[in-house]
């Protein structure tokens, strides 16, 4: 103790900003001695977002007992939004009191039902009453707000109406919701019809890897078998995918729009590479850097996942051109659509024939896409 004892408070305070970042160090210094916890106590509640729901009345009862922690504050989960479209206890509201908030965390409640109220629940939300409950976005005002996050834990049961008006969310630059449930036809009020988006960066992809066995760590791997010591984790995941009604996204209308991680059916017919992805490029924004896309298990980049072709003893690099052809559109389209895209990255899941895994092998690209990103 009387090792740092003597160190000025500015000193560790500019030492352990270093670590603003690493919620985990912050605990473990704040827990060192009182001096130390209320130097980082200030940059622990900045991490206050990350925590579960059921912790923020809990974080919220401490800010309201010390106010001078309130401007620290820089993202927050409030309450969960029940069925009538409200957030409890008035935590929104507070949540939205914070002076430097930049991003909110949301999550709607989820309960759990038996197969016959499954399927009542997901019958009533193809109607209109049932497409949105976010009734607070017309009661409170979102103003500084930076981004938002829909779902936590690997749930996000928002609809598609839900995401839109939230996209329109005046100011706010990014989202994301990285676990839809969902993907139907948006049902828009006339007024957000034709609203611009502020957003820079969209994140919507589908359900998560699941990992259905517990991966076994091995002790030891040589440079050699390293490429092979993840062969336990790959053959015990799975990939829940995104319900599809057969709708695409047009994104053309989001003017300031640069970053986009996306599930590809959410602009791309399932199924293997058809002559519908040609069109990929008119759904696209103009100001867009760069594109990821994940490719669902009910789809693929080259091939048809669930009843493709044995491929397992091709050489990657004899794809048939009708194949990629479709990812052309990008170096073609480039000049006049979207001049400032400088990164496209495409992913599908691993495939298997029966027992059989697929080789992982990279692709060579022609030499028109290799030259132009």
């Amino acid at each position: 103790m009387a090792l740092h004892a003597n160190i000025p408070d500015d000193v560790l305070y500019i030492t352990f900003s270093y670590l603003e970042h690493d919620l985990q160090s912050l605990c473990f210094l704040a827990k060192v001695c009182r001096r130390f916890n209320q130097i980082t106590r200030k940059m622990i509640f900045g991490h206050i977002g990350v925590a579960s729901v059921e912790k923020q009345p809990l974080l919220l009862r401490s800010l309201d007992e010390d106010p001078e922690l309130r401007s620290s504050v820089h993202s927050c989960a409030p309450g969960r939004i029940d069925r009538e479209g409200t957030i409890k206890n008035d935590s929104l509201q507070k949540a939205l009191g914070f002076p430097n908030l930049r991003t909110l965390t949301l999550v709607k409640e989820h309960e759990t039902k038996n197969f016959v109220e499954a399927l009542k629940y997901h019958s009533r939300r193809g109607k209109s009453d049932e497409d949105f409950h976010c009734h607070f976005l017309d009661s409170h005002s979102f103003l500084g707000l930076r981004s938002i996050q829909l779902g936590q834990r690997g749930l996000c049961n928002f609809t598609t109406t839900e995401i839109l008006r939230l996209i329109l969310v005046p100011g706010v630059k990014e989202m994301v919701a990285d676990c839809l449930d969902d993907l139907k036809e948006p049902r828009l009020p006339g007024p957000f019809r034709t609203m611009k988006s502020t957003l820079t960066s969209l994140d919507l992809r589908g359900r998560t890897h699941y990992i259905a066995e517990h991966p076994i760590i091995l002790p030891f791997a040589s440079s050699s078998s390293l490429p092979n010591s993840d062969g336990h984790i790959t053959r015990g995941r799975w990939i829940f995918t995104l319900p599809y009604d057969g709708s695409s996204m047009d994104l053309s209308d989001f003017p300031v729009l640069e970053e986009l991680h996306i599930t590809s059916c959410c602009l791309l017919p399932l199924g293997k590479p058809s002559a519908e992805r040609d069109e990929l490029y008119k759904l696209l924004p103009a100001r867009l850097r760069r594109l990821r896309l994940d490719f669902p298990r009910e789809s693929g980049i080259f091939y048809y996942h669930l009843k493709g072709e044995p491929i397992r003893n091709n050489d990657i690099n004899a794809v048939p051109h009708s194949r990629h052809s479709w990812i052309l559109q990008f170096p073609m389209h480039k000049p006049k659509s979207f001049p400032n895209l400088t990164n496209v990255a495409m992913v599908d899941p691993p495939g298997n024939i029966g027992y059989w895994l697929w080789r992982k092998a990279p692709w060579a690209p022609p030499e028109q896409v290799a030259t132009t990103f």
